[in-house]
């Protein structure tokens, strides 16, 4: 188990510092890129193995929480489409994808957009767990309850935490490198 953990590491240290085999100043090519969905899936898949490793394939089950996942998706979308057009947040995770992320403003702009998708996302995991337990004490007169609520609670947190900080975070980063001040970019100073 330390191995795979070591060696998904070890892959996503590589991946982050990229091709040696590129000049520094190489241009990127325009284009689709898959690289910024690997780190995610990298976890993902030693997460998995682990949950398969210690429980078998009914370990999957608790995490199979459509409710949970609801609030978060949802209340993401709902916080970040309250401050921005849903248009430009999901342009924005295009953008993140592309090896050409664009003009300094645009690369401004949407590592901001998914900067607060990272920061709904949190939020949305900790509204889901607050429901999840109002829900669970409410319901502490039914047994057969309790365990469903708590799961509610404990899923939603961890959606909210794993949305953030392994998928919109990153994606956030991957367009802020170059980016300024937007009256920087704009050429005023």
């Amino acid at each position: 188990i330390l191995g795979l953990i070591a060696a998904g590491l070890g892959i996503v240290l590589a991946l982050r510092r990229g091709p040696s085999s590129e000049p520094a100043d190489a241009e990127p090519k325009p284009g689709f890129s898959p690289r910024p969905l690997v780190a995610p899936a990298l976890v993902m898949g030693v997460l998995a193995a682990l949950v398969w490793h210690s429980e078998g394939l009914g370990g999957f089950r608790p995490f199979l929480n459509i409710e949970a996942l609801a609030v978060v998706l949802i209340g993401t979308l709902g916080i970040v489409g309250a401050a921005y057009p849903l248009r430009s947040f999901f342009k924005a995770v295009a953008q993140s994808m592309r090896e050409d992320p664009g003009a300094e403003y645009e690369r401004w702009r949407s590592s901001e957009i998914l900067g607060m998708g990272a920061k709904a996302a949190v939020t949305s995991g900790l509204v889901g767990t607050a429901f999840g337990m109002i829900l669970m004490l409410a319901s502490v007169d039914d047994v057969a309850m309790v365990p469903r609520r708590m799961a509610l609670a404990m899923t939603s947190g961890l959606f909210g935490l794993f949305l953030s900080e392994f998928v919109l975070a990153p994606m956030a980063r991957r367009c802020a490198p170059a980016a300024r001040a937007p009256a920087d970019a704009a050429g005023a100073r």
